[in-house]
């Protein structure tokens, strides 16, 4: 979490969240909030999200639990929605965004096929910006 909320959330913030999540997930019917669990387990792996946020643009993002951390889920998570993005017609940029310093996030992007797209500010703090088309074959 430490790459997306910055800090641990409180009960009452974590339920908001999750309540929140639920409705954007009821709201974009094929995009939203998607869960992963390790397949020899069952156990909570992470979550993966394509938010749509403006016409033909959706962005990419995953979030692991930290016993599957460098097991190769968010690869796993990220081709998934890249693919799944794909066979949503009215689609037609992925963006995904890291923390600079988050360099296996930036690597994992890239074998998805994103590409650097640019360095910014958001309320917390610089972002590195990535995209890729969401066409097949691109």
């Amino acid at each position: 979490m430490r790459f997306i909320t910055g800090k641990a959330m409180l009960p009452e913030a974590a339920e908001a969240r999750f309540q929140w999540v639920l409705g954007q997930n009821e709201a974009q019917h094929q995009s939203g909030f998607f869960g992963a669990w390790e397949e020899e387990t069952g156990r909570f792996a992470g979550m993966g999200k394509l938010d749509l946020q403006s016409p033909g643009v959706a962005e990419l993002g995953y979030a692991l639990a930290r016993q599957a951390w460098g097991k190769g889920f968010a690869t796993e998570i990220a081709f998934a929605l890249v693919q799944h993005a794909q066979s949503l017609p009215a689609l037609s940029t992925l963006r995904a965004i890291a923390s600079p310093d988050h360099h296996r996030s930036h690597h994992v992007l890239v074998k998805a096929g994103f590409s650097f797209f640019q360095s910014l500010e958001d309320e917390k703090g610089p972002i590195v910006e990535y995209r890729r088309s969401s066409t097949p074959g691109y």
